[in-house]
């Protein structure tokens, strides 16, 4: 019995330590030189989601929003589309991209901007999660039009009060949001996979 207790142990662990971690606290602000109508410097705004993990994921599928209005509203982010995405190890991307300048910009750095999404995907042994986050992004003064062109800023969120969870913090029906979502996953997308795994 001893041993067997052993041997699982040594599978969690070995699980623990190689699967992708997938998680979202931060944002991306960049820009490439385009003006708007009114000469300001258009900027791209994006959450900034990141695999710390050892393995890459599988099967993920994505969706977030950025907003500067109202509470989150996870219940509409969960029943519209997700898209098929992949994040290597130790790697990120950008999530929903909302474009504004400066003078759009400076009104929210208080905590007014807001980004929030859902992930599922699979690790490298098959064990699917569910991921939610949400945060706010909190900044000083910036030049927005003295920032050189492709130069990303990574600018920190603070936390929302709820979803930033992952699997079982995000209740007790998590494995079955997670299930339903993946079943959503594009029939091209399924194809491919199915493919892969023959040859």
């Amino acid at each position: 019995m001893f041993t067997g207790w052993q041997a699982t142990t040594a599978d969690q662990g070995l699980r623990d330590s190689n699967r992708a971690y997938v998680h979202s606290t931060s944002f991306r602000f960049v820009h490439y030189g385009a003006k708007n109508e009114s000469g300001r410097t258009q900027w791209s705004v994006s959450p900034l989601i990141e695999n710390t993990g050892n393995t890459g994921t599988r099967g993920m599928l994505m969706n977030s929003v950025i907003s500067s209005a109202g509470d989150p509203d996870f219940d509409s982010l969960e029943k519209t589309a997700f898209a098929p995405a992949l994040i290597l190890p130790k790697s990120e991307l950008t999530g929903a991209v909302s474009s504004m300048d400066g003078r759009g910009l400076d009104p929210l750095r208080g905590g007014g901007l807001i980004a929030m999404g859902i992930i599922t995907y699979a690790d490298i042994f098959g064990d699917l999660h569910l991921v939610q986050f949400c945060h706010r992004a909190q900044f000083g003064p910036i030049d927005w039009e003295g920032v050189p062109a492709g130069q990303p800023l990574r600018i920190r969120g603070i936390a929302c009060e709820t979803h930033n969870c992952e699997d079982n913090e995000c209740g007790a029906d998590w494995q079955a949001r997670a299930t339903a979502v993946a079943s959503r996953r594009p029939e091209g997308s399924n194809m491919r996979r199915e493919a892969a795994a023959q040859r």
